[in-house]
């Protein structure tokens, strides 16, 4: 539904691509990087890094912030994989390197709770 509406939009001549800009031609690279940073600024998402020191986070940061907002859900590995698009060996280094052990068992109590 998204994607026909996106196609439904007033585009310059021979132009197929799926996002435009106001004048129907392509997004540049430089333009879509602006428009994602002017969102993530506004709802001030930014990384914490070990010396607590911010860092804004760029938009390659996003695949993996969801990957762990869904082991946070309490979806499994493959489950993760298979949403991801991502090897179940990949999604496990992601999990043991990004994701607390603790969220994880308090993330799938609560789903088997739910299950109940």
């Amino acid at each position: 539904m998204l994607l026909r509406q996106l196609r439904s939009r007033t585009r310059a001549g021979g132009v197929n691509n799926v996002l435009t800009n106001s004048r129907g031609t392509p997004w540049s690279p430089d333009a879509f990087f602006h428009a994602f940073a002017d969102v993530r600024d506004h709802a001030q998402i930014f990384h914490i890094e070990d010396d607590k020191v911010q860092r804004a986070k760029h938009i390659h940061d996003l695949r993996g912030t969801f990957c762990t907002k869904l082991f946070k859900q309490g979806l499994s590995d493959q489950e993760v994989a298979d949403i991801m698009g991502w090897s179940p060996d990949q999604v496990r280094g992601i999990r043991r390197s990004y994701v607390d052990p603790n969220q994880l068992v308090v993330a799938i109590s609560d789903r088997l709770r739910g299950a109940v």
